[in-house]
């Protein structure tokens, strides 16, 4: 695992919508060691994560929107209807520069590659929440 270089200290909450169980399981795991401070859902689908956010409005909302069966901008949209005040990361499978500004409009906080999740995500936190440390 890579070392975190952000503080994740600070008691926030995070909906982790991931389809697949092991990758899920294994990204929760990960964020409960690194980020002990956060309180970490799972969701495991748009559906789930649509009722999660709109009972629980957690602080971030990290969603798998790679799945090739996915329509990604909807399932943005969707979501963040369901949790307007949530900064929505979306883990894509692609950077094109159009598509990530598709997802922006539809809603994403950012987007990150999913396969560099370990080393761009505190840096991806640090710069949504940096305002809130005053």
């Amino acid at each position: 695992m890579v070392p975190v270089a952000v503080s994740w200290g600070r008691s926030m909450s995070m909906l982790v919508v991931e389809p697949d169980n092991a990758i899920r399981r294994s990204l929760c795991e990960w964020l409960r060691v690194e980020a002990p401070g956060w309180s970490i859902s799972e969701a495991t689908s748009k559906e789930e994560a649509i009722v999660m956010a709109e009972a629980h409005s957690p602080r971030m909302i990290l969603v798998d929107i790679a799945d090739p069966e996915t329509d990604a901008l909807m399932t943005i949209r969707e979501i963040k209807d369901a949790a307007p005040e949530s900064a929505l990361v979306a883990l894509v499978m692609c950077d094109e520069e159009d598509y990530l500004c598709d997802l922006a409009s539809a809603g994403a906080s950012a987007s990150l590659l999913i396969w560099d999740i370990q080393t761009d995500l505190p840096a991806t936190v640090e710069k949504l929440f940096s305002t809130e440390r005053s």
